[in-house]
């Protein structure tokens, strides 16, 4: 759930079909609301093509010779799109109710005026989040998520704050992943505190994480690998390692999942 994706040749044709949940079209900056095209627009939103440089992480090809190798690059990768670029500055947008849909939607639940996902994922990665109450309407959508034994993995946030205060790694039901730097310890910008359930490595300015892109400065637009720091890059690692778990024991729920990553984690 994230900004879009582009067909990274190093996904090996892994890319399900997805949707593009971002209503609002000036927010989406793609020409339209919500359709079936959750193609990343882009360099002149400034998102950094955060979606797909996650989704590398996650599943980029492993033994072809190039670029970079996922967590689990056997997964299969279903793109919601739910965040559009930010007017001003870096970064992307969303609402609640975009957000929300997407990540109903992906867990296999239906969501009024779009079509039935064919593809539901057993495993939901969110690197997004705000300074802000988790709410009713999120934590009812996490509720039914959890009781489809569907497993959701959340960034603590990059606010060098509590994440008992950053949604939705406030919500009930997820996994929090903070950000550790190159040496093991905390990554200094990365969310801290109980709410958080385990750290993987998110990188810092000066060993930021390798995962994939496009290069927009190229005539052709050729697809690229870049560098991103965060506790975004750190959450799909752990949601890459649940997609290897429930490949082995289907039937595995997220408190087991859970369970399992604590008690093997490096202390």
């Amino acid at each position: 759930i994230d900004t879009g994706i582009v067909p990274h040749p190093d996904f090996g044709g892994r890319l399900l079909a997805g949707y593009d949940f971002v209503s609002d079209p000036a927010m989406a900056a793609d020409g339209g609301g919500r359709d079936s095209n959750p193609l990343d627009p882009g360099p002149y939103g400034k998102t950094g093509y955060h979606g797909t440089h996650v989704a590398g992480i996650i599943g980029a090809a492993s033994n072809n010779g190039s670029g970079v190798a996922g967590v689990n690059w056997g997964a299969r990768l279903l793109p919601g799109r739910a965040l559009g670029p930010a007017t001003s500055g870096s970064g992307a947008v969303g609402t609640l109710a975009d957000v929300t849909d997407a990540a109903l939607w992906a867990a296999g639940f239906s969501v009024a005026g779009v079509p039935t996902n064919p593809t539901p994922a057993n495993v939901l990665n969110f690197s997004l989040g705000g300074n802000v109450p988790c709410s009713s309407i999120q934590q009812e959508a996490f509720d039914r998520i959890f009781a489809a034994n569907k497993i959701v993995v959340v960034a603590a946030g990059n606010s060098t704050i509590d994440a008992g205060s950053f949604s939705p790694a406030n919500c009930d039901g997820v996994i929090v992943v903070g950000a550790t730097a190159r040496d093991g310890r905390r990554a200094s910008y990365s969310n801290f505190g109980s709410e958080v359930d385990i750290m993987a490595p998110g990188g810092d300015n000066s060993n930021a994480l390798l995962s994939l892109g496009k290069d927009d400065n190229a005539s052709n637009g050729e697809y690229d690998y870049i560098l991103q720091a965060g506790t975004s890059m750190a959450s799909p690692q752990i949601a890459g390692i649940a997609a290897l778990m429930k490949t082995l024991e289907p039937g595995l729920s997220q408190s087991q999942v859970l369970v399992a990553l604590k008690s093997t984690a490096r202390v």
